[in-house]
């Protein structure tokens, strides 16, 4: 209980809401804890779900296959993230993904029906919840905008420049962690990854990167051109 407490109070879904306050939406929300092993399959593409994932251990994929079997990872879901918000609130579109767990992994699963649906008592960490998952599906739908702008890029050096530019934004440091290994920033580019490790060797030399395992260093021209 004290692990899905405290996974949930360090979640965007539930920031700002009291312990005592969410051991009562546990109930209200007909909350169900799930274990699942590395690659299982927690959600099947074209699956029509009415729940919310919370991610209390491991992380979680959200990936596709095309016919040809050629896997795209559309997001990585880590520990206190969320992810199923936009296809539980509609009504009839089912999942275009697989949502698959990363290593040894635990969910804790939220109707969404009585995510936004008042309680009776009309309680305040309810409201504030609702503000909480419409601020989510907002943020989901800009992240989306941007993968497509990285994917839009004409050569596979454009993608991981434009790639690495809003990691460095987003983290707000030129050292920038990865959450993907080389095949998994491969899929999540949609790129060959023996064409896209020439190309990040190829960048290395250039000056305009360094890197270690999946942390980089976005370098300046200025740095470039000096050789640092």
């Amino acid at each position: 209980m004290e692990q899905m407490i405290a996974a949930m109070a360090e979640s965007a879904l539930f920031a700002g809401i009291e312990p005592e306050e969410l051991r009562k939406l546990l109930g209200c929300l007909s909350a169900q804890k799930r274990q699942y092993h590395d690659q299982e399959i927690i959600w099947a593409a074209n699956t029509q779900i009415r729940q919310v994932g919370l991610v209390l251990e491991g992380r979680v994929y959200l990936e596709a296959h095309d016919f040809w079997g050629n896997k795209s990872i559309y997001a990585e879901i880590p520990r206190c993230g969320s992810f199923g918000e936009a296809y539980a609130l509609s009504e009839e579109e089912p999942l275009p993904f697989n949502a698959v767990a990363q290593g040894e992994s635990a969910v804790l699963f939220l109707d969404i029906r009585r995510m936004v649906w008042m309680c009776e008592n009309g309680c305040m960490c309810h409201r504030v919840m609702n503000e909480h998952l419409l601020r989510i599906v907002a943020d989901q739908s800009k992240a989306l905008n941007r993968k497509i702008k990285h994917l839009s890029a004409r050569t596979t050096r454009e993608k991981l420049l434009s790639y690495f530019s809003e990691e460095a934004r987003r983290q707000k440091t030129p050292y920038i962690t990865l959450p993907f290994n080389r095949q998994e920033l491969a899929d999540y580019l949609s790129v060959e990854r023996s064409a896209m490790s020439r190309e990040l060797s190829r960048m290395k030399a250039d000056g305009l990167i360094d890197y270690s395992r999946n942390v980089f260093l976005l370098r300046k021209s200025k740095e470039r051109s000096s050789g640092a």
